[in-house]
């Protein structure tokens, strides 16, 4: 057993300090955004389940755009677990002093940066390749689920031998029955009310269809007759068709392909259009963000003898959500046209390293950083 030990032991990477940093920080890490996933699917779930009791999502879908949208919220989440797990993490070990028997030793602040790399290197690739890739087809897929369930809402809605509004309001539809597939009612009558003439349609067989154009739905009815007007006038007609198509609603949606944040990362390489270039810097922005909030997490975790561990907590969240707000606040501005795509986002990111570099030279000292300028002449 001491062998398997030994040789695991040797097998290992990772220094012991940068084992026990890693242990430490990932495990609130963890928890942190554990808490978080669990309340916003929590609330998600919620939703979606609502949407299927009213028929707006097909209940066998429900988990599936959960874990869709999920990819998303990772990617907003994921980088603030990061920042928090790292703060409390080190508040830990600056409550119970020991980043002062590491000090004492010789571990400075550029050491714990090493010890912090190990870990938050590799979570910036993963949040390089859910921002850049990953979550735009999740968006997408959510998206096409979406949609098929609107295409779909009309036909799960008509129960055979009853009277059913259309969702616009316009059309009465009562169908006999429904085909074996689900997929066309049979023996259907229609009451529309969409235009100055009263009409009513009777067909052998109706369905739902969309046009991949425009987004507007048809109910189209085959084998007929239409009556337009009122019974007993002299311009009541009654026409005799094969095929006709009734719009039942209009589309005012794009297509899952063409919306921005399900567009995929190539599409948006080159492009002159402000919204695109905008999505673009922030599904860039979001590796960058992770990686330097852990930057910032490491000097702003510094917390004096004898002040609680969660001493600057409160400081980390403020500083959080003003960074936060800011590069929404870019992302619109350069979405606009009314910020240069050359400066784009990228300044808030300036800000918070100019921030960080101010933090670690507070930190470290000025008489440290002009002993090492002086070092570096000679």
């Amino acid at each position: 057993m001491n062998n398997r030990r030994t040789l695991f032991a040797s097998w290992n990477p990772l220094p012991v300090l940068d084992r026990y940093i890693f242990r430490e920080v990932v495990l609130s890490m963890v928890m942190v955004g554990s808490v978080l996933m669990l309340i916003v699917l929590v609330n998600t779930l919620a939703r979606n389940l609502s949407e299927a009791a009213k028929g707006d999502l097909p209940p066998g879908e429900v988990f599936h755009m959960l874990f869709l949208q999920s990819v998303n919220y990772a990617v907003l989440l994921l980088p603030l677990a990061l920042f928090l797990g790292i703060m409390l993490g080190f508040g830990r070990l600056y409550r119970d002093s020991e980043m002062v028997s590491l000090a004492a030793c010789g571990v400075g602040l550029r050491r714990l940066y090493v010890a912090v790399m190990y870990f938050v290197l590799p979570i910036t690739v993963l949040l390089a390749g859910l921002s850049i890739y990953l979550g735009p087809w999740a968006a997408q897929q959510a998206y096409i689920v979406a949609d098929q369930a609107e295409r779909d809402a009309d036909i799960l809605a008509i129960q055979p031998g009853r009277f059913t509004e259309s969702k616009s309001g316009k059309q009465t539809i009562f169908a006999n029955s429904i085909s074996p597939l689900n997929s066309a009612w049979l023996e259907v009558f229609v009451e529309d009310n969409s235009g100055e003439r009263p009409r009513v349609y009777k067909a052998d067989r109706a369905y739902v269809e969309s046009n991949r154009e425009t987004g507007d739905r048809y109910l189209v009815l085959e084998d007929g007759n239409r009556y337009e007007g009122m019974p007993g006038e002299r311009d009541y007609t009654i026409l005799r068709y094969k095929r006709h198509a009734i719009l039942i609603k209009e589309g005012n949606k794009k297509r899952a392909t063409e919306k921005l944040d399900a567009r995929p990362t190539s599409l948006l390489l080159g492009s002159n259009n402000a919204k695109e270039i905008a999505e673009l810097q922030w599904r860039i922005s979001v590796p960058i963000t992770g990686l330097l909030l852990a930057l910032l997490a490491v000097p702003l975790s510094h917390t004096p003898p004898r002040k609680g561990r969660y001493g600057q907590l409160m400081i980390a969240i403020l500083v959080y959500i003003s960074y936060a707000n800011l590069l929404s606040v870019a992302k619109v501005w350069v979405a606009k046209g009314q910020l240069s795509p050359a400066i784009g986002i990228w300044w808030v990111h300036l800000l918070l390293l100019l921030f960080i570099a101010y933090l670690v030279i507070n930190q470290l000292g000025w008489q440290w950083i002009r002993g090492q300028f002086v070092r570096g002449r000679g």
